[in-house]
């Protein structure tokens, strides 16, 4: 190919890798946001549901205790 040396596509693709790179880890810190926004609206549920799971045990063997179960 006329006028395209070796030396400028070496440098042509360091530039597009070195972009590439910045892409991606621009993606890696959106995707990284959304999931730690994910994360603390998941927090209060999974309380919620180990309380929940307690206080299931609880019961039951209360009624195991009244020959209920």
């Amino acid at each position: 190919m006329p006028g395209v040396s070796l030396e400028g596509l070496v440098q042509a693709g360091a530039a597009e890798l070195a972009e590439l790179r910045r892409e991606l880890g621009a993606f890696r810190e959106a995707v990284e946001g959304r999931l730690e926004q994910a994360l603390q609206r998941v927090q209060p549920l999974a309380q919620a549901l180990r309380v929940l799971e307690e206080e299931h045990l609880e019961l039951r063997a209360e009624l195991a205790c009244l020959g209920l179960a």
